[in-house]
């Protein structure tokens, strides 16, 4: 048992390693970068964010008068009653 969580420990050392390992690659990263990329990039995600979100919203209106105008055909003919002549 006690091996047992030896190897546990070291294994979660490994991974505490690699963790701090990534943190510091995106560092050097990101220092790479200039600060006026970073922040055109930033505004650029914002409005590409935007875009999607004007159109799921104008793809739900659309959806939403579709569902109204069935609704409606379904009401106005849901009266009618079906008439026997002879």
């Amino acid at each position: 048992m006690a091996e047992e969580s030896k190897k546990n420990t070291e294994f979660e050392n490994f991974v505490e390693h690699q963790k701090k390992a990534f943190e510091e690659a995106g560092k050097a990263l990101e220092a790479l970068i200039p600060p006026d990329f970073m922040t055109h990039s930033k505004a650029a995600f914002k409005e590409s964010i935007e875009g999607f979100r004007v159109l799921v919203n104008a793809t739900l209106d659309t959806i939403s008068a579709e569902i109204d105008k069935t609704r409606e055909k379904t009401d106005s003919t849901a009266s009618k009653k079906k008439v026997d002549v002879e």
